[in-house]
């Protein structure tokens, strides 16, 4: 894949662009999220041979038409509950697709993305894990770890623990945006978690990052073959 720099500068230009028939109010939310997410680290994570995505929790889909936009992938399929969201996503990539070779399909329906066969070679979870109670993240990762193919790389990015403060301004950052009060899942537990399960992952690498106020992890995981 083409290597291109990355800059948040230059995915709020994107964002002002894609989402320009959107609410104001979902304009605003992707024009700034690059510089809150870490959309610029997160995207170099994906795999060089990566050729389709599946965004689990995709939202407007911005990070998926991201990852397009930068050559990181040729397909991308995002699926949200929040039929508001994909809406967004499928307007942004038809003002996108007009630039691009790449494909992106924005579903809402869990039942449209498992009764086909299709694999991904790369799986994501931004900032999705928190919003499920705990009691469920494992069933949860186990039903979309079923589309990875063998060999495929998941990412899963969530927000982090270490520093109270930073955890309480993340909470009440949803409490307004998403209108949830969310549980964090400490990484070291849901290593635990997943470790315990019956997927048969291996961990690659463990990152962290700080922006702002808002204190942000991610691993990335192979499925073996």
């Amino acid at each position: 894949m083409k290597k291109t720099a990355l800059s948040n500068y230059e995915f709020t230009k994107w964002a002002e662009l894609w989402y320009k028939d959107c609410s104001i109010k979902s304009r605003l939310l992707q024009k700034y999220r690059p510089f809150i997410c870490p959309f610029k680290d997160l995207l170099e994570l994906i795999p060089d041979d990566v050729d389709s995505m599946l965004d689990v929790g995709c939202g407007n889909g911005f990070f998926s038409l991201l990852a397009l936009q930068y050559n990181k992938i040729s397909n991308a399929t995002g699926i949200d509950l929040n039929s508001n969201s994909i809406s967004n996503a499928k307007k942004a990539f038809a003002t996108q697709k007009m630039h691009i070779s790449g494909t992106a399909k924005f579903i809402s329906s869990e039942a449209e993305l498992f009764t086909n066969s299709t694999k991904f070679d790369a799986i994501v979870m931004i900032d999705v894990l928190h919003h499920v109670p705990s009691i469920e993240v494992i069933s949860f990762v186990e039903r979309y770890v079923k589309l990875l193919a063998d060999n495929g790389t998941l990412i899963i990015k969530d927000m982090g623990v270490n520093s109270w403060w930073r955890k309480a301004a993340n909470q009440l950052h949803d409490l307004v945006i998403a209108r949830e009060w969310i549980h964090h899942i400490p990484p070291t537990q849901l290593v635990e978690m997943l470790k315990k399960s019956e997927l048969c992952l291996s961990k690659d690498k463990y990152f962290e990052w700080n922006t702002y106020w808002y204190e942000h992890y991610a691993f990335t995981y192979s499925k073996k073959a």
